[in-house]
């Protein structure tokens, strides 16, 4: 009778592993996901790095798309168990997708990289990212990207600034990075409202072929500055690359001349021209 006891126990515990096992013809997976960096850890907010639900895509090793996962909502940045068809080789992940985008149904990479987000409002978080990661054995690593940049507008030595207009910006922008930071075909070009109430700003990213502009509005010594820029280095403008932010200083001088000083923090720091303000700009 004891055999009997035992050898029951023992196939429930056979039958219990193979429960766990995935089916034929599909495998687990841990995802293993992160975000890139953006900006310096001393300004780094958590908000930027939100992941309110997730949506995966695997692909073959001939490009093309093989299953669309349902989205996942909040998931672990801890690692994803998940079970895939055997001949996906890559997944593409999409984080705060809007409804569009999941319902959207891409049969290959190249629809992929070609989904767009649409920035018709200002972008805010949680924002929208793109990332791949190759299955190796049985896991993957998937860094996403933020498909916005970031321009902080920081004012020194007594200029008060009161607001930021984004002008002349795409109101839409690929989910994925792609070589070139030229906008869709189908964008067309927007303001967004004024912002008061602070001066840190988020686009979708464009290029230096027709930049955005940044409109900014303030005070020195009780005098009214308005005034335009662009973002430039070595006197031209410079594409605006998503992931990565970009400061501007702003600082007045006692001869009633604004100074702008823009650096650009993404892995390492690059050097943009520095802005005067003339004297005209300021009003009686």
């Amino acid at each position: 009778m004891k055999k009997i006891v035992y050898l029951l126990i023992l196939c429930g515990f056979v039958l219990a592993g193979c429960g766990k096992n995935p089916p034929a013809g599909e495998t687990q997976v841990l995802i293993n996901l992160s975000t890139g960096p953006m900006i310096n850890t001393d300004t780094k907010s958590a908000t930027e790095d939100m992941i309110s639900k997730l949506i995966l895509y695997g692909v073959d090793d001939k490009n093309a798309v093989v299953k669309i996962f349902p989205v996942i909502p909040n998931p672990s940045l801890t690692g994803i168990p998940l079970t895939v068809p055997v001949e996906v080789k890559t997944l593409y992940a999409i984080a705060n997708p809007a409804p569009e985008i999941e319902s959207a149904t891409p049969s290959n990479v190249s629809d992929l990289l070609n989904l767009t987000g649409n920035f018709a409002a200002a972008p805010q978080s949680p924002f929208i990212m793109g990332g791949s990661g190759t299955i190796s054995g049985s896991s993957a690593n998937i860094v996403l990207l933020r498909a916005v940049a970031k321009v902080e507008i920081i004012e020194e030595n007594e200029f008060e600034i009161e607001s930021v207009t984004v002008k002349n910006t795409p109101n839409k922008g690929y989910v994925f990075k792609k070589e070139s930071t030229t906008p869709p075909s189908s964008s067309a070009r927007i303001d967004y409202p004024a912002k008061t109430a602070n001066s840190t700003v988020y686009i979708a990213e464009n290029s230096k072929n027709n930049p955005t502009e940044f409109a900014i509005t303030g005070k020195y010594l009780d005098k009214q500055v308005n005034y335009t820029i662009v973002i430039k280095k070595d006197g031209s403008p410079i594409d605006l690359a998503r992931n990565t932010c970009y400061k501007v200083f702003i600082s007045a001088s006692p001869d009633l001349e604004c100074t702008v000083t823009i650096s650009i923090t993404e892995w390492d720091e690059v050097d943009a021209d520095e802005h005067i303000i003339p004297d005209e700009v300021f009003e009686p």
